[in-house]
């Protein structure tokens, strides 16, 4: 399996070995805008198969992170979850 990735570059910005580990790459303007994220997801499953996971390892990622997981139906932390996490980080 291999990843995919959104981000708010351009795929020629990022590094030359992420460039070439990527089967896929969606840019997003808003990278906490949920909405873009589940746009690129969409976009991205359209073209390369289904998603299995995604995932951000930014703390301020996680409530737009698990609101698109659950929009598409893909397994992982739970809103209700991430939004208690994030309030506690505040």
């Amino acid at each position: 399996m291999s990843p995919w990735a959104s981000s708010c570059r351009p795929l020629d910005a990022l590094r030359a070995d992420l460039q070439t580990q990527l089967a896929g790459h969606w840019r997003v303007d808003n990278m906490v805008d949920s909405g873009q994220l589940a746009h690129a997801a969409y976009e991205l499953s359209t073209r390369h198969g289904p998603i299995h996971r995604i995932f951000s390892g930014q703390e301020q990622m996680q409530v737009p992170v698990a609101q698109t997981r659950e929009w598409l139906g893909i397994p992982g932390m739970a809103v209700e979850a991430a939004l208690t996490f994030a309030t506690r980080a505040a």
